[in-house]
Order: C-alpha cells, then sequence, then structure tokens
C-alpha cells in the first residue's frame, strides 16, 4: 500500500508538463535546478 508521500509523487508523474515547467522555470531564472515542494499543514518537532 502506498504512503501519502509516495501517492503525492505518482500525482505529479503523471502531469507530463512537469519536467518542461521545471525547465522553463531553470532557464528564466538562471538556476540550475528546480523542483516540486510538498508542503503539508502538519508541524513537527
Amino acid at each position: 500500500m502506498p504512503t501519502d508521500f509516495e501517492a503525492d509523487l505518482a500525482a505529479i508523474d503523471r502531469i507530463q508538463a512537469v519536467p518542461t515547467i521545471l525547465e522553463v522555470v531553470c532557464r528564466t531564472t538562471g538556476m540550475g535546478f528546480a523542483a516540486v515542494a510538498r508542503v503539508t499543514g502538519a508541524v513537527t518537532r
């Protein structure tokens, strides 16, 4: 059974435009790295 994290990764993987968007972000900003962030409301200490 996949974890929530794995399900989120699978969902992003199904979006065909993600690699292109990340490439455009890198080229536009001049940065060498772009990523998709997983943001949750969970607070850990």
